[in-house]
């Protein structure tokens, strides 16, 4: 496979009271870039830290690429901190 989770373990959590099994995804060690800690408020939302950072709400896919462990961004707790890459 060309995914670069193609060689992430498996897992099984829990999630809403169901067992779920599914990839890892937790950043390869090999990845870097430079990057900017953003502390989730209330109101928060994927495409409005884009806009705020980057001044353009289409570029969220970079705030989620940056953070591939996080597979609910609909369900961010305040006090959560995320990894904004620099640009």
């Amino acid at each position: 496979m060309t995914s670069r989770y193609a060689d992430r373990p498996t897992e099984t959590r829990s999630w809403r009271g169901t067992l779920v099994r599914g990839q890892a995804l937790r950043p390869n060690k090999s990845w870097s870039f430079n990057f900017t800690l953003h502390q989730i408020k209330e109101g928060d939302r994927i495409d409005l830290i884009a806009y705020r950072y980057y001044n353009d709400a289409s570029l969220w896919w970079m705030v989620a690429d940056a953070n591939p462990e996080i597979l609910a961004w609909h369900d961010l707790s305040p006090g959560f901190v995320i990894r904004i890459p620099n640009v």
